[in-house]
């Protein structure tokens, strides 16, 4: 009887995380248009490992209020690499970065930011997100 009621608690723990796991939503970060472009491009890594980042979303924010001031963003692939267009309105504005992990439903801050050149050719850099 014991066993029975386990095994039914347990199928409703497990129906309830894929229900989770179904209902999660990437955000919505609409790209402000900016006169000038950045070109971005790198990979990234979880905890100093590659890992399949397949419908993870990198995305280029500031200097102004997260979301509303998002000045990029692209889908990544089981590589982790990157590139992507950066826009702004002048250069030195900072540009941080943030990664939604679709597995965890999460958003992360990752460490690196830099400042925004206006029209620069490109700008590489490889990212680690420590969980």
């Amino acid at each position: 009887m014991i066993k029975n009621k386990i095994k039914i608690l347990i199928l409703i723990v497990l129906s309830l995380s894929i229900l989770t796991i179904a209902n999660s939503t990437a955000p919505v970060w609409n790209v402000k248009s900016g006169q000038d472009n950045l070109a971005c491009q790198g990979k990234i890594a979880i905890n100093g490992s590659k890992a399949d980042l397949t419908g993870f979303l990198l995305g280029a924010f500031g200097p102004g209020n997260y979301p509303d001031d998002c000045r990029g963003v692209t889908n990544l692939d089981k590589s982790g690499k990157y590139f992507f267009w950066v826009q702004s309105g002048m250069s030195g504005n900072k540009i941080s970065l943030k990664l939604y992990d679709p597995k965890l439903d999460k958003v992360y801050d990752l460490e690196r930011s830099f400042e925004f050149e206006a029209n620069s050719n490109q700008i590489n850099f490889d990212l680690n997100l420590i969980r």
